[in-house]
Parts: structure tokens; C-alpha cells; sequence
């Protein structure tokens, strides 16, 4: 699932229009075709949750590599760790840091101050982390898979949670 997913979401990065977004966050497998609905929006705000953003190594990160050209898309980055999710009142939220990245310079990125959002409220969750695979992370991917229904998520938390690498090798 992972490759998969990231596929889906390079295509996004890499379409012409950069006001192509995904509103209807669904992607549905008929045999072997994939369709990927989705409607025209403005902005586009991407969570991700991943490694300390000071852990970031910017010439060999994928995700950084994923972020700066979503950043070059004008498209809104947040950074959230897996233990800074919760649940209230029916909503998923994550305590984490809006950032902007700069490759070229010594310090790459600059995080906003620490804010709370609802994933819901999000286009596109993006799950880069290196599994530690302990009872955080494994509460991580329920939490997930809460707002799968409004919020595109990739990689899928049940196969993170359901195939983790770490004993799929």
C-alpha cells in the first residue's frame, strides 16, 4: 500500500494545474483500473506526520523532497509527531507546527508557532514517519483511520497497522 499510495500523491504534485486539489478524497479500485475523484480547490493543506523536523536529512529525505515540492505548489505544510494526536468530541485533532522549508539555506525549514487542528479539516494526511511500531504509533493509525472518510490518508493506517516493515521483510 505504501508504494501505491505515494504514487497517488506524486501524480498530485506533479499535475499542471496547480489548483488541482482533491476535494472528495476517494480513491476506488474496480479490477485492475484506479479512479481518483476529485474537484477543483484553491489551497491545498497537507498534514504530515513524521520524524522530528530537526532529524531531517535534506539530501536523502523523501519526505522532505515530497514537502518542498508541495511547498513550491503553494500548498500548506503542518508537521504533527504520532504521540500529539487526540480524540475529542468526535474529532481527531493533532498538536503540531505549520513550517516552510528552505533548502538553501543553513537552517532548511522554520516552524510557526505550536497550534491544535482537526485532521479533518485537512486535504491530504501524509503518514512518512519511521515506524517504532509501539502503542503510540499503533493508537496513531486508529486515530487515522477515524477521518479516512474526509481526509486522504497515505499511507493507509490499517496497513501500516495490519503489515508493518519492520516484520514484512
Amino acid at each position: 500500500m505504501k508504494i501505491f499510495s505515494l504514487k497517488i500523491f506524486i501524480i498530485l504534485l506533479k499535475t499542471k494545474n496547480h489548483q488541482l486539489n482533491l476535494l472528495k478524497k476517494s480513491i476506488i479500485l474496480d479490477g485492475n483500473r484506479i479512479y481518483l475523484r476529485y474537484l477543483m480547490k484553491k489551497h491545498f493543506k497537507i498534514a504530515i506526520q513524521m520524524d522530528p523536523l530537526e532529524s531531517i536529512n535534506i539530501k536523502s529525505d523523501s519526505t522532505y523532497i515530497l514537502a518542498l515540492e508541495a511547498q513550491k505548489r503553494g500548498y500548506s505544510l503542518f508537521h504533527y509527531l504520532p504521540e500529539n494526536l487526540n480524540y475529542e468530541n468526535g474529532r481527531v485533532s493533532a498538536i503540531g507546527n505549520n513550517f516552510k522549508l528552505f533548502p538553501s539555506q543553513k537552517k532548511s525549514f522554520k516552524k510557526s508557532k505550536i497550534i491544535k487542528i482537526f485532521l479533518e479539516d485537512y486535504d491530504v494526511v501524509l503518514v512518512r514517519q519511521d515506524p517504532p511500531f509501539n502503542m503510540s504509533y499503533i493508537t496513531a493509525t486508529y486515530l487515522l483511520e477515524m477521518v479516512s472518510n474526509k481526509t486522504l490518508i497515505l499511507n493507509d493506517p490499517k496497513s501500516i497497522r495490519d503489515h508493518p516493515e519492520k516484520l514484512s521483510i
